[in-house]
Parts: C-alpha cells; structure tokens; sequence
C-alpha cells in the first residue's frame, strides 16, 4: 500500500510539474520581449552637478547617461510632450518603476555601478534623439533623476536628495606671463682664410755705364741783326679815266614762230679741268707780290725819316 502510494503522490506532482512547466512556457512565449509590441523605448539620464566619483558625465555636461528601460503600453513620444514634464512621469510612474527594474546599463561611461534606489525622478519628457543612442532629429521619450544622499535621520521616509548647487564661476586673473626671452642665435662667422699676397721679386734696376764729362764750350757772341734800309716808292695818284656808256642797238625779232630744230643728243668728251687745290700757284704769286709792297713801304718810311 505504501509503494503503491508513494508512486501516485510522484506521478501527481510530476504532473503538476509538467503542467507549470507548460503553463510558464506558454506565458513567456504571450509577454512580448523589450521593444515587441506596443510600448516606447525610455532613455535615463541623472542630472548631477556635484561629479559622480569614476564616471563621466555627456558632452552637454551635468548628465549622465544611465541606460534604457522599455515600458509596455507607453505610447510614442509627440511635440506636447516636449520640455520638462513631471505630469507624464506622475501619470506612467507605476510602469516606470517596474520598468526600471530590468534596465539595460549603459557601459561606455562608468556609471555601471550607480545606486538607483531612491532617485528623485522629475521628469519624463520627449527630446529630439538621445545621447549615446538615438542621433539629433528623432523625438524619443527622456526620464532624468538626481541621485540621492541618504534620508534624513529625523524623518526616516523622507528621502533627502541631492540639490543644484548655484556655484559662481570664480573669477581667475589671467595670469601675467611674461614674453620669453629668447635669446639671439649665436651664428659661427665664416672662415676667411689669411691672405697671402702673390711672391714679387725685388727690382734690380738695369745697368747704365757712366757718360764721360765733356768739356765746357767757349761761349759763341751773338751777332747783332744788320739793319737793312728800305727804298721809299714815291706815291703817284694815277688819273681814272672815265669811259662813256654807249648804247647798244637791239635788234628787232620777227614776230614769226621760228621752227626749232631736233638737235641730236651727242656725247661730248669732259675736258681735265683743274681741282681746287691747284689754285696754289696763284696764290703764291699773290703772298710774294704783297711781300714786295710791304717791302717797298718800310723802305719808304725810313727814307722819309731820314
């Protein structure tokens, strides 16, 4: 009886377990998996002024990018759901939190190891595309946070988180620098090398014999010029004589035309004549003839002074 009860109780419960076994694999073969089915793909991000020890924070600074959660039966995001929105985030709070229960970290920054639990969610809005995931120009669902510093040991269910800090930008001097001095560059001077002047040899001056001294010359009397009396020419006035102009008896021409002969061209011989330079002669005879006057005139004058 044991064995036979014994075999009924392990023939039921493998039969149960044969039945939960079906019944599991049939309701995750009906639950789609993340991004099936109706539902948006949400980005999370912290917003944290004070740095997170080991992460680093996105090009548009103070944000941090946490991952992605898919949440069932949340419509696409549209322009009315633009900027910061805490109503949408109140109206989807439920599915948010369940959604963020299997997150898919994000790991190219280091904020792996983040604590989630008590993040202050403010905002779930739609932005146009989604760092690290979506490129600028798609409008994608955004869930940001602040991280939280603990709660508050007066009020233990009062989560106290972390605030914007308004820090100033400090004001830092531009630091004086002073022009670097830089210092000439030492440029090695060309080598010049000495000058050698070319090899003359000393001037030996030729040899001249010594001339013999001649004897000193008796000095020669110069003769005084001999004054040669000129003969004076008596001056004679010769008498003109005036010829009468005689009148020339023109002869009359007839008034007929004359026929003119056709002479014929004929070559005639050039004869030598004389070049210019052979005017010498004459005027030769001419300086000897103004001579004799000149000569006739001082003789002339001496006659009369005398």
């Amino acid at each position: 009886m044991a064995k036979k009860l014994m075999k009924k109780v392990l023939s039921t419960v493998m039969a149960l377990s044969l039945v939960m076994s079906v019944a599991s694999i049939a309701s995750a073969a009906e639950e789609p998996a993340p991004g099936e089915g109706d539902g948006s793909w949400v980005y999370v991000y912290i917003h944290n002024e004070t740095p997170i020890e080991g992460a680093n924070e996105n090009a548009t600074g103070d944000y941090y990018t946490l991952g992605k959660i898919w949440v069932p039966g949340l419509a696409a995001p549209t322009a009315d759901d633009t900027g910061e929105n805490l109503a949408n985030y109140e109206d989807n709070q439920a599915a948010l939190q369940a959604a963020l229960e299997n997150i898919q970290r994000y790991d190219g920054n280091g904020t792996g190891g983040v604590d989630l639990s008590g993040t202050d969610w403010y905002t779930l809005h739609a932005d146009k595309g989604a760092n690290d995931y979506v490129s600028s120009g798609e409008l994608v669902w955004h869930l940001d946070g602040r991280l939280s510093l603990g709660t508050d040991p007066e009020n233990p269910d009062e989560v106290i988180v972390q605030p914007d800090p308004e820090v100033p930008d400090p004001e830092v001097p531009d630091p004086e620098v002073p022009d670097p001095v830089v210092p000439d560059p030492v440029i090695p001077e060309p080598y010049i090398p000495p000058y050698i002047p070319p090899y003359i040899p000393p001037y030996t001056p030729p040899y001249v014999p010594e001339t013999p001294e001649t004897p000193d010359q008796p000095e020669v009397e110069e003769l005084p010029d001999p004054e040669v009396p000129l003969e004076e020419l008596p001056e004679e006035e010769i008498p003109l004589e005036e010829l009468p102009e005689e009148e020339v008896p023109l002869a009359e021409l007839p008034e007929e035309e004359v026929p003119l002969a056709e002479l014929p061209e004929e070559e005639v011989p050039l004869a030598d004549v004389p070049q210019t330079g052979d005017a010498v002669t004459f005027f030769g005879a001419l300086a000897a003839l103004s001579g004799a006057g000149l000569a006739w005139m001082g003789r002339k004058k001496r006659s009369d002074e005398e």
